[in-house]
């Protein structure tokens, strides 16, 4: 989440972002802007939260090929 931009100025509503997640491997990470204002409060505020994680495919590289 820290190589988001400021939720604030971003532009687009959603971004993806492919981290390493050890054992896991290679996961994409989709995050949604989120506008939220406290009760009563005359101000609000703009937070990315994650929507969706999904492991990615690996290429062929690294591979091995058995004769």
């Amino acid at each position: 989440m820290l190589s988001l931009p400021d939720p604030a100025c971003a532009i687009d509503d959603e971004m993806r972002v492919e981290i390493d997640a050890g054992w896991a491997g290679r996961v994409r990470l989709t995050f949604r802007k989120q506008r939220y204002s406290r009760p009563r409060a005359k101000s609000s505020f703009v937070a990315w939260f994650c929507r969706h994680a999904e492991p990615v495919a690996r290429t062929g590289q690294g591979a091995g090929v058995e004769n």
